[in-house]
């Protein structure tokens, strides 16, 4: 039988051990509580980083649109828009990877990033004539009608555009079937019919049968089929004489332009598609197509419109086809035309790709700053028009904590 002091120690023991429960399962709740208040000030710290990230990034967008407004080019803003919260990255050559970096003094971090993509340069689609080469290659053969200037100046615009219609390319070049643009009374300044410093303009003669033998009373085509403001630049002196730099030689105005132009040419050819084949357009048909050695993109007898590239490939025209927008052409890139083919807009093109005559027949050359503003924005594939466009937000492959 237990005794009185055989009770008091079991209910001391017991006490003791109870307590002692206690004290565990307050030392656990206290635990758990600074735990929960460590993560939750963890997650604040974190929020906190990320509004900071995001910020940065989003001054660094307003940025870039600001300084692109204000005509500086890619290295200005990269250096104009970087600090020690945001870096700029080429990597394409019309794309900058943004990282910004948000970082407060408890080492809580977050990194976020975007894609930010140029617009085509405005100055690619504002052509200083219809017709532009730089290089000694250069071959430009006029009609041999003297009803069909070989490139005129004189700032016209679609038919479709004067009318107002959804599809501007549904009336063609011309009315009633010409290709004789209208005039654009809103439109800009007119420009020189054909800029080839370096070139050559043929003088071709034309085929009649004045004689019966079909060598004579023929029209001949020559320096004086063409029309603008200037009708013809063919000097390095007259080119350096008309848009040239302050200070600049006649070679050196020359030079600059037919770097500027190949950089611009290569902007845009790296960002289109090219296709295995020979490509053949659909009326009404818009876009921008990539046409690499060897290859030939025609039009089938119909209206098309947007950006060609020829990038060793060959344009073909033939009969009463129109291309409403811009042409360039490097690597040996051509065009070559049969009949009364035209294009609408300009083309511009560069040293080393003429292998033969580039415009043969009584093939036309029209100057339109609204057709190759039209052009700018089927390239862009933006409604806002020239301004940077922001794709690939990241926050998962760059995002890191560092919570203390």
């Amino acid at each position: 039988m237990m005794n009185h002091n055989d009770q008091k120690g079991f209910a001391l023991i017991t006490v003791l051990i109870m307590q002692l429960m206690i004290g565990i399962l307050a030392v656990s709740a206290i635990d758990t509580a600074i735990l929960g208040m460590r993560q939750s000030s963890a997650s604040q710290q974190a929020h906190t980083a990320y509004n900071m990230a995001e910020q940065t990034l989003l001054a660094g967008v307003r940025c870039i649109q600001s300084e692109h407004s204000n005509g500086k080019d890619r290295n200005q803003i990269k250096n104009d828009c970087a600090n020690d919260n945001l870096a700029l990255e080429d990597v394409a050559p019309r794309s900058l990877l943004l990282t910004a970096q948000g970082e407060l003094a408890t080492g809580a971090r977050r990194d976020l990033s975007l894609l930010a993509t140029q617009p085509f340069s405005s100055t690619l689609f504002d052509a200083d004539a219809a017709y532009t080469c730089f290089g000694g290659n250069c071959t430009f053969s006029p009609p041999t009608s003297a009803a069909s200037p070989g490139a005129d100046g004189t700032d016209r615009w679609l038919p479709g555009q004067e009318a107002g219609d959804a599809d501007i390319l549904a009336q063609g070049c011309g009315a009633n079937g010409s290709h004789s643009p209208p005039e654009n009374p809103n439109g800009k300044d007119d420009k020189a019919g054909i800029i080839i410093p370096d070139g050559t303009i043929v003088e071709s003669n034309g085929n009649g049968n004045g004689n019966g033998n079909g060598n004579g009373g023929g029209s001949s085509g020559g320096k004086s089929q063409f029309e603008g403001n200037p009708a013809i630049v063919d000097t390095p002196e007259s080119y350096a004489d008309n848009y040239g730099e302050d200070g600049e030689l006649a070679h050196e105005a020359t030079e600059r332009a037919e770097i500027e132009l190949s950089d611009q040419i290569e902007i845009l050819a790296s960002t289109a598609e090219g296709s295995e084949g020979d490509i053949s357009l659909n009326e009404s048909e818009t876009g921008i197509w990539l046409v690499g050695d060897g290859q030939t993109l025609s039009l089938s007898g119909k209206t098309a419109g947007g950006t060609i590239i020829l990038d060793g490939g060959t344009l073909e025209l033939s009969g009463n086809e129109c291309f409403a927008g811009l042409v360039v052409a490097r690597n040996g890139g051509s065009i070559t035309t049969s009949g009364t083919p035209a294009i609408v807009g300009a083309v511009l093109q560069v040293a080393g790709f003429m292998q033969r005559d580039s415009l043969q027949g009584n093939s036309s050359v029209y100057y339109s700053s609204a057709v190759l503003g039209w052009a700018q924005e089927i390239a862009n594939n933006l409604d806002s028009g020239d301004k940077w466009s922001v794709s690939n937000f990241d926050q998962t492959v760059v995002a890191k904590s560092h919570e203390g």
